[in-house]
């Protein structure tokens, strides 16, 4: 018999593509990393990139969201 096709979610979860993290140029004013936009269950933001340990955020306006995309 041919082994088993099926993957293990973990397995799953391991070999998805990363998300594309863009830097914003700031500095997280908590610990001090660099800020990048993030994409979330709500929208876009901006997070630190020290994520789980630094869990400082920003709601991205408007304004924000196209100078994200300007750079």
């Amino acid at each position: 018999m041919a082994p088993s096709v099926r993957k293990s979610k973990k397995a799953a979860v391991e070999s998805a593509p990363a998300a594309v993290q863009v830097s914003s140029g700031r500095e997280c004013p908590k610990c001090g990393g660099s800020l990048i936009q993030r994409k979330g269950k709500y929208g876009s933001f901006i997070g630190c990139k020290t994520f789980p340990s630094c869990r400082y955020t920003v709601k991205m306006s408007v304004s924000a969201k196209e100078k994200m995309d300007e750079t």
